[in-house]
């Protein structure tokens, strides 16, 4: 008759090096395989399963997968048949890890959806507990935030009754950083769960966790721009796994450690380290390592000017983030190609990525929306049914009832009386609550048109937003729009020499009076460059194209006058005096919003911003030059032929034309006296 599995002495030496897979799961592994080899599963199943989910446990711990397909083929159909819950809930799992791993997505959700049927049905915590986290992560993967931080928190509550083992720290370990992962609200709370964990880890010198955990650490401090702490910790983690010869963790703290370099504008410390990682990923084909790796790699090479070889470093897991990736992940591919693009004066292709990428945030955007609503009528439909099940037992209940006489009536009517006071209360209280939350809103709305709309839109258009008729939120378009560059010559060589003071008073009176003059002819400013202004007409409001030429010449001629006007002054106060080059081109462009759920721009992309920023720089002092999409709406006496210019990023040469100061104007006046 075989031994039974805890009788025997290869199980009780098994437990004992339980700690040693958390602190050195290579040693680790010579334990779990002997045993796994010297048992007979035909004597001995449920051991020989347990040194299986070990053995994997351990393959997993130093990245190694090569071994975890082969020991699951083997074992998966044993334990089923052998009717072993807690070693078959925990293959399971296994599998949906490798499979993840391999972008298996849709065979790693059903090995996980098995693995949570048999642990709640034999109710297991710690694989329920396990379960719930994997689930919370494909949640996240899915952009279902919200579902993702019930799950964790379900996870939480199951294990909150079992025992603080090493693996009860584990999972912890997990918790803390998928809750401020899924929501940085929960960044006290997940500080808290490290500093217990992490505590726990370096007491008992467990190595492996230690290394996991500050590197989840240093990822959420990175997160939040604590970037010193975060290099520390990633620091930390990567001695953690040099003392177990852990390479796929020194890997993934390298690939940390770029990434935060990168984020400090320390480009070429972040290519030392993310080029560092790379062998060890394809050492373990880890293709989402792999395929991130070298994402990161050609932001950085982009930043330094190396835009040939980021090309080819991105382009070639086009595929990869189309076919696996999430949308998030697909969109940020694709904001860095059409940043590689434009950099390398690849219009048409820039002009195509900027245009998915409007269509993944639209569509990230419209399924965030969609969560929310389907969340909202489950709770609605929950509700509705809670009060139909009343309103039954309310009706049964009456008619089970007979009135015996009029003192049952009259205690009714006023319990009816008093119920009416009560719900008169309530109503009362909601009303209040109604008012506070319609003046929060109210100042709100104040602070966004004061501080916010009114600095980079014309009045009437703060007002079409205020009252409803905004087109900010619409999705990216394709419009005919006019852009003018205006920008003051060699005034980063006077910022050399004048204080901070002075360069604030000069540019802030700059803005400020041009913002009066952009405004007037409705122009929409893009935004602020240093020392210059982009404006944009046509965009939001619409114009048509004549009216966007003339409205803005009108705005580029009465910049010049403006600034000779501030000349006076600035000559007075600060004994200093600027002239202005102005470039202004019509076109098609991208019009819409860019950017992230951080933060996002309403802005024009295309050929036709490049063309008018160019036109800009050729300007000669104190001018207006545009192009012919512009001088077309024009009198033949208000502009003059400049030249033939050969732009960067196109093939043909321009003609270029110089716009006559109106003769009334101050700078006439001033150049005849």
């Amino acid at each position: 008759m075989p031994a039974r599995a805890d009788s025997d002495p290869a199980l009780a030496e098994m437990e004992e090096v339980d700690d040693l897979l958390y602190s050195n799961p290579v040693q680790a592994i010579g334990v779990y395989q002997k045993i796994f080899d010297k048992t007979s599963p035909e004597k001995n199943l449920k051991l020989w399963l347990r040194a299986a989910t070990k053995l994997n446990s351990s393959y997993f711990h130093i990245g190694d997968l090569t071994q975890v397909p082969i020991i699951l083929s083997r074992t998966l159909d044993k334990a089923a048949a052998a009717q072993d819950s807690e070693s078959h809930a925990q293959l399971l799992i296994q599998q949906h890890a490798f499979l993840f791993s391999k972008g298996d997505f849709k065979g790693a959700q059903a090995a996980l959806e098995q693995a949570d049927r048999i642990a709640r049905e034999t109710k297991l915590p710690n694989s329920i507990a396990q379960v719930m986290m994997y689930q919370a992560r494909e949640a996240h993967r899915q952009g279902h935030s919200d579902e993702a931080l019930e799950l964790l928190h379900q996870a939480m509550v199951v294990l909150k009754d079992a025992p603080h083992s090493t693996r009860y720290y584990a999972m912890m370990n997990n918790i803390a950083f998928f809750l401020y992962d899924l929501n940085g609200q929960r960044i006290e709370e997940s500080l808290k769960i490290y500093a217990e964990i992490t505590e726990y880890f370096d007491q008992h010198k467990l190595h492996y966790l230690g290394a996991i955990a500050y590197e989840n650490y240093a990822s959420f401090l990175g997160k939040t721009d604590q970037l010193e702490k975060a290099l520390d910790s990633y620091r930390r983690s990567i001695r953690h796994s040099e003392a177990i010869q852990d390479e796929y963790g020194i890997a993934s703290s390298n690939q940390g450690l770029g990434l935060i370099f990168q984020k400090k504008g320390q480009h070429k410390e972040a290519l030392h380290h993310l080029r560092n990682a790379r062998p060890i990923f394809a050492k373990f084909d880890d293709q989402s390592g792999l395929a991130n790796i070298d994402l990161a790699t050609a932001q950085s090479l982009l930043q330094l000017g190396l835009t040939e070889e980021a090309l080819h470093q991105l382009l070639k897991w086009k595929p990869y983030f189309e076919q696996r990736s999430r949308p998030d992940a697909l969109a940020e591919f694709t904001q860095v190609e059409a940043a590689i693009h434009e950099k390398m004066d690849h219009p048409v292709e820039a002009l195509r990525a900027y245009k998915k990428l409007s269509e993944l945030q639209a569509s990230i955007f419209d399924s965030k929306k969609q969560e929310l609503a389907n969340r909202y009528y489950t709770e609605f439909e929950v509700e509705r049914r809670n009060q139909e099940n009343l309103k039954l037992e309310h009706q049964n209940r009456l008619q089970s009832v007979t009135i015996e006489n009029q003192e049952k009536l009259a205690l009714r009517t006023r319990l009816a009386l008093a119920a009416a006071v009560v719900a008169l209360a309530v109503l009362a209280y909601s009303f209040r609550r109604t008012q506070l939350s319609r003046r929060k809103i109210e100042g709100l709305q104040r602070y966004i048109e004061t501080n916010v709309l009114q600095r980079f839109l014309p009045p009437e258009l703060v007002q079409e937003i205020l009252t409803g008729k905004s087109r900010l939120d619409d999705r990216t378009k394709t419009e005919t729009v006019t852009v003018l560059f205006a920008d003051l010559c060699q005034f980063t060589r006077a910022t050399d020499r004048l204080g901070p003071e002075t360069i604030s008073h000069i540019l802030n009176d700059f803005f400020i009076n041009m913002s009066d003059v952009i405004f007037a002819e409705r122009g929409t400013i893009d935004k602020f460059i240093g020392d210059a202004i982009m404006v944009i007409f046509g965009a939001p409001s619409p114009l048509p194209p004549e009216e966007q030429a003339l409205a803005a010449v009108r705005c580029a001629r009465k910049m010049q006058d403006k600034l000779l006007e501030l000349n006076k002054a600035w000559e007075l106060s600060e004994g200093q005096h600027f002239e202005m080059r102005i470039g202004i081109h019509q076109g098609q462009a991208v019009v819409g919003t860019f950017g992230g759920s951080r933060r996002s721009d309403y802005t024009v992309v295309g050929t036709t911003v490049n063309i008018a920023a160019r036109v800009e720089n050729i300007a000669d002092p104190n001018s207006i030059l545009v192009t012919e999409a512009i001088i077309r709406f024009l009198h033949p006496a208000e502009f003059s032929q400049r030249g033939h210019f050969r732009l960067r990023g196109l093939d043909v040469d321009v003609p270029l034309f110089r716009i006559e100061q109106d003769q009334k104007s101050p700078a006439n006046i001033e150049a005849a006296s």
